[in-house]
């Protein structure tokens, strides 16, 4: 078992790939899913129907929807969060369970969900937390923020799978991915399961299959890796973490 022991590193356990999803607390978490994105052309109402129904699709897998909290009507994250609580409502079940925004403490926040302030100020800060708390990253449209977003991924090993039937950064990344897949790309993965996403959208249901086929390839991507990404900005919480972590290797050897 390796440990990279600095205050943001990882860990490659042997182990299982259950243990990417260790807590703190010794326990097992709930993987999550960041939809990160934004309208680049605002005339066109696929995105909105595109996010909700991620929303709906990453709740109905069994997993956590992450989002930065904003409530712009051209972002992901307000539309995504929707339709997130709506299959909540739909399956009766904890909407602070399954629905987590990171925001800036000093910016509105769309209010649906838990509602957590990122590790420091600025937008750095806020990308570094949402990243740090998510097995995989869903991109639609996008912009320069959303360029940052997936360098930021890249650099800590975590998978990001581009809906690129919106312009905008999404696109611009399954383009660079029909030429070569990063490495956070378990190698079982090709480009043609990419192009699985890339559908037509011309009625209802194509929505729902195009969304679900996106967290259906981020649980595809993050169930080959067992890397954690370590973050703690305290001696004794990184400490109890990687403490958690050793017994957990044991236990499972």
């Amino acid at each position: 078992m390796q440990i990279i022991s600095n205050v943001a590193g990882a860990l490659h356990s042997p182990a299982t790939a259950e243990l990417s999803k260790l807590n703190t607390k010794g326990g097992y978490s709930m993987r999550s899913i960041l939809d990160v994105g934004s309208c680049i052309n605002t005339s066109d109402d696929r995105f909105v129907k595109l996010a909700e129904n991620l929303g709906h699709a990453v709740v109905s897998a069994g997993y956590k929807l992450v989002t930065g909290g904003s409530n712009a009507e051209d972002n992901v994250d307000l539309h995504a969060a929707r339709g997130a609580a709506a299959e909540c409502d739909e399956r009766g079940i904890d909407l602070e369970e399954h629905v987590l925004s990171i925001a800036r403490e000093e910016l509105e926040v769309h209010g649906i969900g838990r509602i957590r302030n990122a590790l420091g100020n600025g937008s750095v800060a806020k990308r570094y937390s949402l990243v740090h708390e998510a097995s995989a990253v869903i991109v639609l449209g996008g912009s320069e923020g959303t360029e940052d977003y997936i360098y930021l991924c890249e650099k800590g090993n975590r998978p990001v799978v581009p809906i690129p039937m919106l312009e905008g950064a999404s696109r611009r990344l399954y383009e660079r991915y029909s030429e070569n897949l990063p490495l956070a790309i378990p190698e079982f993965v090709n480009f043609e399961d990419f192009t699985n996403v890339n559908r037509r959208l011309d009625n209802e249901e194509s929505f729902k299959k195009a969304a679900e086929d996106a967290v259906s390839l981020a649980r595809k991507c993050f169930s080959g890796t067992n890397v954690i990404f370590v973050a703690t900005p305290f001696e004794t919480k990184f400490n109890n973490v990687l403490g958690a972590i050793k017994t957990a290797a044991n236990n499972s050897e």
